[in-house]
């Protein structure tokens, strides 16, 4: 159930927290930052292609809110939340844009952006202390509600 959707339908018992790994949360994410272009995992036609099978035909034009967190008018009332992602991410800035409304709501938010790694860096490097580190502060998030 989308986090709005579980909040306005007040879903019982509520949620507990949102655990947000570089998640995709605008559908309007098209056009290719140039500077991360060459590094990503997960591209601009993958993006697009997630999308359209996720929303159909309406790929590229704002959607409910429901379908897109990015869309929700307002975050108030959600519940606490960790969201990581790699610097390399085409979704880093709607990702950081999402952190920035839940914290400026007064919503606990704990957010990391791993420099230098991109999309599901943790799967395709998954010896490095970085992606040892991503799977520690997750596994602490989940604990800590």
């Amino acid at each position: 159930m989308p986090r709005s959707k579980a909040r306005d339908e007040s879903l019982s018992p509520p949620l507990a927290k949102q655990i947000l790994v570089y998640p995709m949360l605008d559908n309007m994410t098209v056009t290719p930052n140039p500077g991360l272009e060459s590094f990503v995992t997960w591209g601009y036609d993958d993006n697009i292609t997630g999308w359209q099978a996720y929303l159909g035909e309406t790929k590229g034009n704002p959607v409910s809110q429901y379908a897109a967190a990015a869309r929700a008018s307002t975050v108030a009332g959600l519940p606490s939340t960790f969201m990581d992602l790699g610097e390399l991410d085409i979704f880093r800035d709607e990702d950081i844009e999402y952190a920035r409304r839940l914290a400026a709501a007064n919503i606990s938010t704990e957010l990391h952006v791993y420099p230098g790694v991109p999309h599901a860096f943790e799967t395709f490097a998954s010896n490095t202390s970085v992606a040892a580190q991503a799977w520690a502060n997750r596994r602490k998030a989940i604990l800590s509600f």
